[in-house]
């Protein structure tokens, strides 16, 4: 229940939000704040995302390589090795990335009529809302806990 008062706090906040670890022991306490960092949160943990993928791009080009010089190597001394790509007709990164939306935007709305639904007048739509988006983002900061 520690207030963000300080702008340390207000950094471990933020890192704890768009890392997703999200401690729970800081939180926002009203509405408009919980409301503020669903926002921060869609983008910035999208961003730490984005890094944390060029990295992984960049370790799999290294390991494709590897493989395609052990296939190569092996395709020499065998000769009987065919190679087949598994995927002949990849989905474009755009499509993928809207189906991807949907699917989060469904799922979530999913969430929250549910959790308003089992709550009932004890929690508010926005409240519903923020804690559907913190379990569905993996921070889950517990201060806002189902009956």
């Amino acid at each position: 229940n520690k207030m963000i008062l300080t702008p340390s706090d207000a950094a471990v906040y933020s890192w704890s939000l768009y890392s997703t670890v999200g401690y729970g022991d800081m939180f926002m306490h009203s509405e408009m704040g919980q409301l503020i960092s669903i926002v921060y949160t869609f983008f910035a943990s999208a961003l730490y995302l984005a890094v944390k993928a060029e990295c992984g791009t960049i370790i799999s080009r290294h390991l494709a390589d590897f493989i395609h010089f052990v296939r190569m190597t092996c395709r020499r001394v065998f000769k009987c090795l065919k190679f087949r790509d598994p995927h002949p007709h990849p989905l474009k990164p755009f499509t993928r990335f809207l189906i991807c939306l949907c699917l989060l935007f469904f799922m979530m709305m999913i969430l929250t009529i549910y959790m308003k639904i089992l709550e009932g007048a004890k929690w508010s739509w926005a409240k519903s809302l923020y804690f559907a988006y913190i379990t569905m983002s993996l921070i889950g900061l517990g201060d806002v806990v189902p009956n």
